[in-house]
């Protein structure tokens, strides 16, 4: 009996032993991935932005064409570069808020007729991106400038850069500001 009693023990230390041991391993897997992304992901950042065309006001609203030059300063390619870009009128808008709500709608995947890149390692590569302001925007432009003697418009380029790449899913971004 005393030999039966000592296995039935010696397999609960042994099934408690392994789950420990699954556990650590599942932990080290996981910050395995997590050091892998953090040091060998793209890091795709704005070098330069000028603007090559004139600020064009029309009935739905306004346009400005930008040349944005991008790199990549990480360790490995940046997939489906895509730049977007909006103009508001920074007056009584919190420019932040405003920069990480219009970046909100661009984590997802590529339309298929969006141009897109892809930023290789300390690459620069220059896009041509068309700045917006749609007709609200405009509207509230106006309605700052009615309430004032002297209006002043304060107009701010707000954007983000999405990207991907290769060992992990879904989207990143730069802000653009």
């Amino acid at each position: 009996k005393i030999g039966e009693f000592a296995l039935v023990v010696f397999t609960f230390f042994l099934v408690v032993f392994t789950g420990g041991l699954w556990f650590s391993t599942h932990r080290l897997w996981i910050g395995g991935e997590r050091q892998l992304i953090a040091t060998q992901r793209p890091w795709v950042k704005v070098n330069k932005i000028v603007p090559s065309s004139a600020l064009v006001f029309d009935d739905n609203g306004a346009t400005l064409t930008l040349a944005v030059t991008v790199g990549n300063y990480g360790n490995s390619p940046g997939l489906r570069v895509r730049i977007d870009a909006s103009i508001i009128a920074s007056n009584e808008q919190n420019v932040f808020q405003a920069q990480s709500e219009f970046a909100n709608q661009f984590r997802c995947p590529a339309q298929p007729d969006t141009p897109e890149l892809t930023a290789w390692r300390n690459d620069g590569i220059e896009m041509p991106v068309v700045a917006k302001m749609d007709a609200a925007e405009l509207r509230r432009c106006q309605e700052i400038a009615a309430k004032s003697n002297f209006p002043v418009l304060a107009l701010t380029i707000i954007g983000c850069i999405t990207y991907e790449f290769n060992f992990t899913e879904g989207w990143h971004q730069t802000g653009l500001l």
